[in-house]
């Protein structure tokens, strides 16, 4: 995939996740639901063959590190709700298979199979658990997350001939994604003057182009834990550790604002370990420590919870 391609299939996702994120205003669109299912069946397809196109030399795909921490996120966000749920239970075997250990030094099969274990608990007890988050979409994600993993995880190497038949369908597949957002363009511009607002947004989001991802190091997303919307207003604060574990003068320090959805991008960091802090009015404030690799994207999601 050239990066030509690689700017498209981001938008493409960018304009489908926004969509999910204003479904209600979307829903009201004529034959709306017909043209996402239409785009998400062929951005899953899309995924699969990026997937399997960038497996290196050694048959190691090269953005399966994004996919194992993104499926990560997903599954420590459920972990979280399921181990609340447990203890509120009072179900000590629900919370113990809940919990999930520090997965970043494990193989991807151990990763993978207890992501897994996370996900069947949840959908297990996803009636009982849902007024602590536990819905269809947040399975939904986590499963989502933890397919694009399993074919990201190595595999034997492709041959000249499989990987040109690959570039081929990602052409094809790619032109049909834009012909199905062609539709859907043209479904938003009939509420261009009864919602402006969507309207504008939207055809922002379909110009997005993100040159240079390929440089970024970390990319932060935080959310508020009630309502799972982006936060904006958020103070983000970046310290690089020594290999002591404690952070020292002559390494990195930054601070910054989280843009408006609750989105920040780093880049050009150094391998190490970073400690993250967060902070927001009438919300608690949380710190965590992010692994990164140089050359390799690093995902972290933080949920906040409001200070009651």
């Amino acid at each position: 995939m050239n990066i030509r391609q690689e700017n498209k299939h981001t938008m493409h996702i960018a304009t489908q996740l926004f969509l999910k994120e204003r479904n209600g205003e979307a829903m009201l669109l004529p034959a709306f639901e017909e043209y996402m299912l239409a785009l998400g069946l062929s951005l899953a397809a899309t995924g699969t063959i990026i997937s399997k196109q960038l497996e290196d030399n050694s048959g190691v795909s090269e953005n399966k590190t994004i996919k194992r921490d993104f499926a990560m996120s997903k599954g420590l966000e459920v972990s979280r709700k399921m181990v609340a749920f447990a203890m509120v239970q009072k179900d000590e075997e629900i919370r113990m298979q809940a919990q999930v250990p520090d997965l970043a030094r494990f193989a991807d099969t151990v990763i993978y199979a207890k992501l897994q274990g996370i996900y069947d608990l949840a959908f297990l007890h996803k009636l009982e658990a849902a007024r602590f988050g536990i819905t269809d979409t947040l399975l939904g994600a986590l499963n989502s997350a933890l397919l694009d993993y399993f074919v990201a995880i190595p595999r034997p190497r492709l041959n000249i001939d499989a990987l040109k038949v690959l570039t081929q369908e990602l052409t094809e597949h790619q032109e049909r994604t834009a012909e199905i957002l062609k539709v859907i363009d043209a479904l938003v511009d009939t509420v261009k003057d009864s919602q402006p607002e969507f309207w504008q947004i939207y055809h922002n989001v379909r110009k997005l182009e993100h040159r240079g991802q390929r440089h970024l190091s970390l990319k932060l997303q935080v959310n508020d834990c009630g309502s799972g919307l982006g936060l904006h207003g958020v103070n983000l604060e970046l310290e690089e550790l020594a290999d002591n574990g404690k952070a020292e003068d002559n390494l990195i320090t930054m601070v910054q604002k989280i843009g408006k959805m609750g989105g920040a991008n780093i880049k050009h960091l150094q391998s190490g370990t970073y400690l993250i802090t967060v902070v927001k009015e009438g919300f608690l404030t949380q710190t965590i420590k992010a692994f990164v690799t140089k050359g390799e994207l690093t995902r972290v999601m933080i949920e906040m919870v409001k200070n009651e």
